[in-house]
């Protein structure tokens, strides 16, 4: 990669970080320190939906790494941003972002959007909101509506997938780069790495970390400990945060092991962040804690599996880290994951990927879960199989205390009139393939997307059995331009119901999307 396209590519991911300024590390470099990244910290390490193309913005990047299409644009720039801190070309105060602690998770335009309907088939109609003038099914309660995301061609698959990772990506980098920050801190204090760090030994780097001078940041504590094997990494940090003229507490742990060697490790990050959440939802009040989790193993080159969990508790300083880790790989090596049998309150999510990290190709599945007392959790199964293309799968399954990430069926009516939480063997599906131009997954051809149903209990509708009922297809907020046309959908109908199924002697819809070739992912071990 010639230097004009670093740049670029450096510039534009300080966009999206909105953490960059103008100055870089100019402290000496010892030999070891440029090899940090395989003797104490995880490298090639990112947490970020495979299907995030969103930030390309360089024909000439994209052009660079044609042989790693499919790696994702906010996977390459997260590893590729700590690299240079670590390497000191990118300075640590122009970097560290406390504010990606509160980046939230989302839904696509494209997914469960508001929709307006009346005389609803499967019970009485609910009061309009506000100043609506119709009743409306909730937000983010209907699956994939409509193929691709607003206005763009980008397949709701990906564009959803995007969306409810975007919080989790940012936590997990900036932890991960708060991790990396102490060692490039111990270093432009005039240490070297990871040679001052003997077996059994720990470095204290709060003063170093203080003297950056991070705006609205204080360091608590900040250490880096090394077991007497000389082969666990323990990084602890404690922080303070001053948000919106209110102080919150925000603590970090990561633990590295390169008991196997420097490529095949294995690692648990956590961290927990004190927050304000308003509507508090299944909160008394505002005040929260973001807890999260990720445990990694990195098996070789060319696999590497993680699992990462989060969820939001109540009140500040709350600790839902209870769940054992379930395998490891040296017995010095322990820790808890975030537990979903804790006290959680809101958005419980579970991200299980097994991948190649050098192009993205493998299996993810993504789990969330929206308030503790949800009957069952929503899942995308998403599976990359070349570099240009893939298939992705959505559904819902069991609540987070008990998923392993599959698909369990379909819920057409999750909040509706006369709703029922019933599974149908149902899930919805695209095949995406990218495009080298808009730089975006797309539905690959016309038939490539399996989405389209009713919002009913049967997930069909047909007028002449129940007269009356109208929802807003279009999403255009007016139901006058609907008809029996526009909202019938079944056997014969304009709009055929459109779902996969499972098909021959297939069992249940999990046997249809195995046998399409998904292998769902499974807790890293």
């Amino acid at each position: 990669m010639n230097k004009h396209v670093v740049l670029a590519f450096i510039i534009f991911f300080c966009n999206l970080l909105s953490a960059c300024g103008g100055s870089t590390s100019t402290s000496n470099l010892t030999d070891n320190t440029s090899n940090a990244a395989t003797t104490g910290f995880p490298s090639n390490l990112a947490v970020a939906s495979p299907t995030d193309q969103s930030n390309i913005d360089s024909a000439n990047f994209l052009a660079s790494r044609t042989t790693n299409l499919a790696r994702s644009a906010s996977y390459t720039q997260a590893i590729d941003r700590i690299d240079t801190l670590l390497a000191g070309t990118t300075a640590i105060r122009d970097t560290f972002t406390p504010e990606l602690f509160y980046s939230q998770d989302r839904d696509a335009e494209c997914y469960g959007p508001k929709l307006f309907y009346q005389n609803h088939p499967d019970g009485t109609d609910g009061s309009p909101m506000g100043s609506d003038s119709y009743p409306s099914l909730p937000t983010g309660d209907l699956g994939i509506w409509t193929e691709v995301e607003g206005t763009t061609t980008e397949a709701c698959l990906a564009a959803q997938l995007n969306a409810r990772m975007q919080g989790v990506r940012d936590r997990s980098f900036i932890a991960l780069m708060s991790v990396a920050s102490m060692i490039r801190a111990y270093v432009d204090g005039g240490g070297s790495w990871p040679g001052d760090l003997t077996a059994g030994s720990t470095l204290d780097v709060v003063t170093q970390m203080n003297a950056i001078g991070i705006a609205n940041t204080t360091f608590n504590t900040a250490n880096i400990n090394l077991n007497a094997n000389g082969d666990v990494w323990l990084y602890n940090i404690e922080l303070t945060y001053t948000r919106s003229a209110t102080d919150y507490n925000i603590v970090i742990q990561l633990t590295h092991s390169t008991a196997n060697s420097a490529t095949a490790y294995e690692g648990l990050l956590t961290y927990r962040a004190d927050d304000t959440f308003d509507p508090p939802g299944n909160c008394s009040n505002t005040d929260v804690t973001n807890n999260g989790s990720l445990h990694y193993i990195r098996i070789s080159e060319t696999e590497l599996r993680m699992q990462s969990r989060g969820a939001q508790l109540c009140d500040h300083d709350a600790n839902g880290l209870t769940a054992t880790l379930s395998t490891v790989s040296t017995s010095s090596f322990t820790g808890n994951i975030v537990d979903p049998s804790s006290s959680w309150a809101n958005n419980f999510h579970i991200f299980t990927a097994d991948f190649n990290p050098n192009n993205l190709l493998g299996q993810y599945s993504y789990v969330w879960q929206a308030g503790a007392m949800d009957d069952n959790s929503r899942i995308m199964n998403v599976g990359l199989s070349t570099t240009t293309s893939g298939e992705g799968y959505f559904g819902y399954g069991d609540q987070v205390t008990s998923t392993d990430g599959s698909i369990k069926g379909f819920i057409c009516n999750w909040a509706g009139p006369g709703n029922d939480h019933t599974l149908l063997e149902y899930a919805q599906r695209q095949h995406i393939t990218i495009d080298t131009t808009t730089n975006v997954y797309e539905p690959t051809n016309s038939g490539a997307s399996d989405i389209t149903y009713a919002p009913t209990t049967a997930c069909t509708y047909d007028s002449t059995d129940t007269a009356g009922f109208l929802y807003d297809r279009d999403l255009d907020n007016d139901l006058s331009d609907e008809t029996t046309a526009t909202v019938n959908v079944g056997s014969g109908e304009t709009l055929v119901l459109d779902l996969m199924e499972p098909s021959g002697s297939e069992a249940d819809i999990e046997a249809h999307i195995s046998g399409r070739g998904f292998n769902l992912p499974t807790y890293p071990e």
